[in-house]
């Protein structure tokens, strides 16, 4: 994000937002947790907190995708 805030890199923005969706699509519905490879359902049994942070700590510094 500080590429694209500081740096202005705004071309890298749509991606970010892309991988984003795509992991919180891949989540636990049922405990609404993600894991560290986005292109994967997320593992039913335990989850290091490391490994189930990266997509919400996207969320938190990324604006949605608007339409």
């Amino acid at each position: 994000m500080q590429l694209i805030n500081v740096a202005g890199q705004k071309q890298y923005l749509a991606w970010i937002q892309k991988n984003i969706n795509y992991g919180w699509l891949n989540r636990d519905k049922n405990r609404n947790l993600t894991y560290r490879d986005y292109s994967v359902s997320c593992p039913i049994g335990v989850i290091q907190s490391y490994e189930a942070s990266s997509i919400v700590t996207f969320m938190q510094l990324c604006p949605p995708i608007t339409k």
